[in-house]
């Protein structure tokens, strides 16, 4: 399960820190440490829910 996980994990967090880039410039802020912070927060959400997704496919 950890590979899927792994697997999993590169997919969601590069979309949701994406996506989470482009609302933040799309709002008008795109300062550095406004797009760091969409990235971090991006990567962090990104973990549960991998896990949940994994779980249900495993």
């Amino acid at each position: 399960m950890f590979r899927l996980a792994s697997i999993l994990y590169l997919l969601i967090s590069t979309t949701l820190a994406g996506n989470l880039v482009t609302l933040s410039l799309t709002i008008g802020y795109g300062t550095a440490p406004a797009i760091v912070t969409a990235v971090i927060v991006g990567a962090a959400l990104a973990l549960p829910l991998t896990y949940l997704i994994a779980r249900e496919m495993f």
